[in-house]
């Protein structure tokens, strides 16, 4: 009778410390969890700060009235996978209509007929912008999907200023992967 009643005890003494790893397991989870969307959350907010950064850097150097993310001397990157967003800032000195839109798309045969794919929605940007308006207006949206093609698309884009002449700027894009690492880790 007493071995019966032995190994009664030692399975569930056994049995209480599983469940309990168990549920520590299952809390750390939840908490590692936690954070990382936390993370994801203050992600984005610091990314448009970042977006915001690098459109003043370039009012500085251009001095131009509407200034667009891939104007600059160097082709920024479109990552495979992710939401891509392109963003023109507008430096208004008095309220004024704005009219942003796609000219032409030329570059890498494959990537350029893809282009037009990846846009999630209509593309352009036509709005009143008072002066001192400081928030960067979205004006295309890509899905680029992770099997995406690498190469380079260079983007003309008609800005109109109260219906007036169209100028045109052209915008340099690279579509370009992440390294396994990096891609994990970010």
């Amino acid at each position: 009778m007493k071995l019966n009643k032995k190994g009664a005890m030692e399975l569930s003494v056994g049995t209480i410390v599983v469940i309990v790893l168990a549920m520590t397991m299952l809390i750390l989870g939840i908490v590692f969890i936690r954070t990382i969307m936390c993370g994801a959350i203050g992600l984005t907010g610091e990314m448009n700060k970042k977006v915001e950064g690098e459109l003043n850097r370039m009012f500085g150097a251009t001095g131009g009235e509407v200034v667009c993310i891939g104007g600059g001397e160097e082709p920024v990157s479109l990552i495979p996978g992710r939401f891509n967003n392109i963003y023109c800032r507008i430096n208004a000195p008095e309220t004024a209509r704005y009219d942003i839109s796609i000219h032409e798309i030329r570059g890498d045969t494959t990537v350029k007929n893809l282009f037009n794919e990846w846009m999630v929605g209509e593309p352009g940007f036509n709005g009143n912008v008072p002066p001192g308006d400081e928030y960067p207006k979205r004006f295309v949206y890509l899905n680029i999907p992770t099997d995406a093609p690498a190469g380079s698309i260079i983007i003309t884009i008609n800005i109109r200023k109260d219906g007036g002449d169209a100028y045109t700027q052209q915008l340099i894009f690279e579509v370009k992967r992440l390294g396994w690492f990096r891609s994990a880790a970010c």
